[in-house]
């Protein structure tokens, strides 16, 4: 947000506490004051303690309810009727989080010609997917440096995600923002033989319905549990490369079960854990991914990053089934991609 806008939003919160416009002037000033003390907040937390086991400053979400919680003690305190209900329930949610809340958030649908998926119920939730295709033997030394969330999924085969998550109002600001963290991700991969591909959202709507049970690690020894537990999914937080947060999922799937692939996890390590250290454990249960055709697809599309489409794309046949186009790079065999999913390659490696 600019300078200029800020001062707009400033003056007006000003202007209309005389008209009885409190309730306004107080979300302005929360919205104006909030964000830079939580991002001080967060810089000074990763600065003064890297390893700081997953104990993140309070989120965005939680300092809003705050907000709206002491709006409706104000709004009680002036003897409101209506407004200390309208202020106090979305405050009380947004604060405490039950765990009702977390599946209404994570019911999702897929967005037509799209790689995002948008919450059924909160449509102001986006999420994407895109799977690591890997040509190295070290996959978990170059995923190690994400901060994005990681999604080892064991079967039918070992399959490797970054799932991005965002808020927005427009599906066009989401895009947005969504494939400019992909492209983050994808160039500090790709020198490490990793490549991103994006997942159409039809696909991706797949993975979520892949709904588990989370599972207990038995023993505090994280390394040695994971690598002897039976479990089908692991999803993973990192923060400058120590496990902020993490959880286990069942291999039996099911639309009853009651966790959810896209859930934020919950479950903390109990002393410092490096990502590294817990890919590597996983894997030795779950396995690794293989290379295939789509590596080299990628890899052709990321070498020629900064020439034409034209150039980069060599080939561009519709497939048998009217949603897909068979694509080629230089020197890469075909591959099968949506439409939506060649724009987002062509602009994660552009």
């Amino acid at each position: 947000m600019g300078i200029g806008l800020k001062v707009v939003l400033f003056l007006l919160a000003i202007l209309v506490i005389p008209f009885g416009g409190w309730v306004i002037s107080a979300l302005i000033f929360a919205y104006l004051i909030l964000p830079p003390l939580l991002h001080r907040r967060r810089k000074g937390s990763s600065a003064e303690n890297p390893r700081a086991k997953g104990r993140g400053p309070i989120s965005a979400g939680r300092a809003l309810g705050g907000v709206l919680l002491a709006l409706s003690l104000v709004a009680l305190a002036s003897h409101g009727t209506l407004s200390p209900i309208v202020f106090g329930v979305p405050g009380l949610l947004l604060v405490f989080r039950p765990r009702f809340l977390s599946g209404i958030s994570l019911r999702v649908k897929p967005v037509k010609d799209s790689i995002l998926l948008r919450g059924r119920f909160l449509p102001f939730g986006w999420f994407a997917l895109a799977e690591a295709k890997v040509s190295t033997r070290d996959v978990e030394g170059a995923v190690s440096g994400m901060n994005e969330r990681v999604l080892l999924l064991s079967a039918p085969a070992p399959r490797i995600f970054l799932v991005f998550a965002t808020s927005s109002i427009s599906r066009s600001r989401a895009e947005e923002v969504t494939l400019k963290r992909m492209q983050v991700a994808a160039r500090a991969l790709r020198s490490l033989g990793v490549y991103l591909l994006p997942l159409d959202a039809s696909g991706a709507f797949e993975l979520p319905q892949l709904r588990a049970a989370r599972v207990d690690l038995p023993g505090q020894n994280i390394q040695h549990s994971l690598s002897a537990s039976d479990y089908g999914a692991l999803c993973v937080e990192a923060v400058h490369g120590f496990v902020a947060r993490f959880e286990l999922y069942e291999r039996s799937y099911g639309k009853g079960a009651p966790g959810s692939l896209l859930a934020k996890p919950n479950r903390r390590p109990g002393s410092s854990t490096t990502l590294r250290e817990l890919l590597s454990a996983a894997t030795q249960r779950t396995g690794t991914p293989k290379p295939d055709r789509y590596v080299e697809f990628l890899s052709s599309v990321a070498a020629t990053e900064g020439e034409t489409l034209g150039q980069r794309i060599t080939q561009t046949v519709q497939a048998s089934d009217s949603r897909l186009v068979l694509v080629a790079s230089v020197g890469s065999p075909q591959v099968e991609l949506s439409r939506a999913q060649l724009k987002a390659v062509t602009t994660i490696y552009e």
